[in-house]
This record gives structure tokens, sequence and C-alpha cells, in this order.
């Protein structure tokens, strides 16, 4: 089992967002900071998944 510790709460365009993760398990801890945070700003082309991944759906979405 781990355990996650969200932390240091912080408003960025009206959300509450936690800026410090810490996740630990066993005797291993890691830290994740986020700095800055953006909403609303990629374009679609930005969320298109790569050709592999596309391939990938496609099979999926023709098994079902």
């Amino acid at each position: 089992p781990y355990v996650r510790i969200y932390k240091d709460y912080k408003e960025f365009a009206g959300t509450l967002v936690p800026t410090r993760t810490i996740l630990r398990q066993d005797s291993l801890e890691v830290v994740t900071k986020l700095e800055s945070l953006e909403f609303d700003k990629a374009t679609a082309a930005e969320l298109v998944p790569p050709k592999a991944i596309q391939r990938l759906l496609e099979v999926e979405a023709g098994a079902k």
C-alpha cells in the first residue's frame, strides 16, 4: 500500500489546487511540486494522440 498526501493548496483561475503532492511507499518518497497551471490553453491539434496510439484505439474499437 501507499499513501498520497496533498498539501500547499493555491488558487489557479478560481480553482483550488494542491501544489505539492507526496507519495510514500515503504522507504520511497516522491514529491511533486506544481509551480504554474494554465486552463484551456491546448489547441485541438495538440490533443490528437500520436499515430501509433490512434491505430491501437482503432483496433480496440473494432474489437467491441
